[in-house]
């Protein structure tokens, strides 16, 4: 059982705690995988992990975890990273920026919680998107594929339809229990999300389509 966990005396901080425990789950026992514990001070063996939440396995074993914190010069919460981690060595292989396409004259901010592989080994990746001019957020839907290292956009952000706002958590249908991998040849069901505010929300299919960007 592997959990991540973050401090909160050091959330706010421009170099919030993370932390990545594995746990035995006969005997409860637990070893830290990866950390960062948000001294501020660069250390052999820490990682880019700050207040970490969604975390996931990608076919390969590599772990996927999300990291969010305040810049520490601008004072300005910074747009969501995924840190991708090796669970052998508890070593940083690479570090995904979420970052959004806006105009300069409306800058935004991407945030993201709850991650999941799914059909194709893609990245799942609900997202919200502030605008820090007025502050207005609208929530999608982004995927990333970790063969050609690039996102698109399965759900893009609306004000309007379909109207996520702050979507967190998401699953698939059509699963080997066994495996957790999805039936091959089978009818995959459309994710579905939940709102903090409202009953979960059935998405059918890809409402809109992007173009794949480079991260």
């Amino acid at each position: 059982l592997y959990v991540s966990v973050f401090s909160e005396t050091s959330f706010s901080s421009g170099d919030p705690a993370g932390f990545i425990l594995r746990f035995n789950t006969t005997t409860g026992a637990y070893r830290v995988v990866a950390q960062n514990d948000g001294d501020g001070i660069p250390e052999a063996g820490e990682i880019d992990l700050h207040n970490p939440e969604g975390l996931v396995f990608d076919p390969s074993g590599r772990i996927y975890v999300t990291s969010n914190r305040t810049n520490p010069t601008t004072g300005i919460e910074e747009n969501t990273s995924i840190v991708v981690v090796d669970p052998a060595t508890g070593l940083q292989v690479d570090r995904i920026t979420l970052t959004p396409s806006t105009r300069p004259d409306n800058p935004t901010r991407i945030f993201a919680q709850a991650i999941l592989f799914g059909p194709e080994d893609k990245l799942y990746i609900p997202i919200t998107e502030t605008s820090l001019s007025d502050g207005l957020s609208s929530g999608g839907i982004w995927t990333y594929d970790p063969v050609v290292h690039r996102t698109s956009a399965f759900v893009i952000p609306s004000l309007f339809d379909p109207p996520l706002t702050f979507p967190y958590y998401l699953t698939f249908g059509q699963t080997d229990s066994a495996t957790l991998r999805y039936v091959a040849g089978g009818t995959v069901e459309p994710p579905v999300l939940s709102k903090l505010e409202t009953t979960p929300l059935l998405i059918e299919g890809a409402v809109t389509a992007g173009i794949p960007r480079d991260i």
